[in-house]
């Protein structure tokens, strides 16, 4: 019997181990990203605005944080505090909106290639770590029960013979 025929399920782990792959990806790029913000120069800003949003349903916070730079006498803004900005709970967009108040001076640093990317935190974030975390997880979820399958077939078999 095929791992079709007696495992009809199979395409469904198919389709978790290839999302997995996706999300794998995107954690890997990243991940380097991450890494390569750790070595930008830097230069000093000003934070323009700080503020908080909440979501719609009332359980996600994102603080919005714009700063004013300048790279080589030319002025810039951004509203990147990290790679991987997302929507937080409460205590941790407190957090990141506490560390920003409007008129601090803050160190950005940018990306030497395009000055108008910039961020106030490098390094790796808890964004990238839930991907790739998250990418090895629906890769083994959808590895694991053909696995598991092809291992039970293989000695049912010996066990008939």
């Amino acid at each position: 019997m095929t791992l079709q025929a007696t495992y009809p399920k199979w395409r469904a782990c198919l389709v978790l181990f290839f999302i997995g792959i996706i999300i794998l990806f995107f954690g890997i790029t990243d991940s380097v990203r991450d890494y390569n913000d750790q070595h930008w120069p830097s230069t000093d800003g000003v934070i323009r605005s700080a503020k908080i949003f909440q979501s719609m349903d009332w359980h996600n916070y994102y603080a919005a944080i714009l700063y004013d730079y300048k790279v080589a006498g030319f002025s810039y803004s951004s509203s990147r505090v990290t790679f991987g900005d997302f929507w937080y709970a409460s205590g941790r967009a407190a957090s990141v909106f506490g560390r920003y108040p409007q008129g601090k001076s803050v160190t950005v640093f940018y990306n030497p290639s395009d000055p108008q990317i910039a961020v106030l935190e490098t390094g790796f974030n808890d964004r990238t770590w839930t991907m790739l975390a998250g990418g090895v997880a629906f890769i083994l979820w959808g590895t694991l029960p053909i696995v598991v399958f092809s291992i039970r077939e293989r000695y049912r078999k010996n066990d008939d013979a």
